[in-house]
């Protein structure tokens, strides 16, 4: 493109602004900024009510959320939902690679919350995500977790509701600035393995112990050892356990298990 109409699209760009401006200015003059104010922010709360009911389709969308707010387009600025998000199918890839920087705060902010107890698919759920709080998940229906945190920027998941029967699929792959993450519920397949979150914090690795089952046998969890060796340290005189007698204490209560550490 040549300088002339370089400097031609510039100036009509210039003066696209100029016009915008002095027709808000106008608009203000005309009848009174405070209910000029008024009417634009009427405005844009239409405009957001008209997104949202029909994204959220009233707050009757629940059969799927797939990529539902997954990418860079989702962001602070842009994820606002104005209904609670009921997931009764499936979850995957909901957040993948979203903008979102804290997500569990965005949606008390918004006063909604996200639902995910008849959820049955979480593969890639939060995969990628550049969120570092996520909410409560019921994954009690679970079916598949393929890489559902793997990638991710997370580094607390609120809690984590399971039952016996969800598998784990590399659920965690390189979940690598995870610190707390608490487990309700019982883990009771093969392939719960989060060795890449090397930061995830004593109380964390309890919870995971604590909620393998008593009852199934030749099956085996992965934690990282630089974290357990973080939390052996950490522990108080009081675990009788200023060593590792916390340790041997804490995986001394399920023998059914294979704990490996990588």
């Amino acid at each position: 493109m040549n300088n002339s109409i370089a400097d031609k699209l510039e100036q009509i760009a210039r003066n696209e602004q100029l016009i915008y401006n002095a027709g808000v200015e106008k608009g203000k003059a005309e009848v009174g900024e405070g209910i000029y104010e008024e009417g634009f922010e009427a405005g844009k709360k239409s405009e957001y009510d008209a997104f949202w009911d029909s994204y959220q389709e009233y707050g009757n969308r629940t059969t799927t959320y797939e990529y539902a707010f997954a990418r860079n387009g989702w962001t602070d600025v842009t994820f606002k939902p104005k209904y609670d998000l009921i997931v009764k199918s499936t979850a995957n890839q909901m957040f993948y690679t979203s903008y979102i920087t804290n997500l569990k705060k965005t949606l008390s902010d918004c006063g909604v919350v996200l639902d995910t107890s008849e959820a049955t698919n979480f593969n890639g759920m939060f995969q990628q995500a550049r969120t570092t709080h996520v909410p409560t998940l019921d994954m009690r229906k679970a079916t598949s977790t393929s890489h559902a945190f793997s990638y991710s920027y997370i580094e607390e998941i609120e809690k984590i509701i399971v039952a016996e029967t969800v598998p784990w699929q590399s659920a965690f792959m390189n979940c690598s600035r995870l610190k707390h993450l608490f487990v309700e519920g019982v883990i009771g397949q093969n392939g719960f393995n989060v060795q890449w979150s090397t930061m995830l914090s004593r109380e964390s690795i309890e919870s995971i112990i604590n909620a393998l089952s008593t009852t199934t046998s030749g099956l085996t969890v992965t934690l990282s050892k630089k974290a357990v060796d973080a939390a052996i340290k950490l522990a108080e005189p009081d675990d009788d356990s200023t060593s590792s007698g916390w340790w041997a204490w804490l995986i001394g209560t399920r023998p059914n298990w294979t704990i490996s550490l990588a």
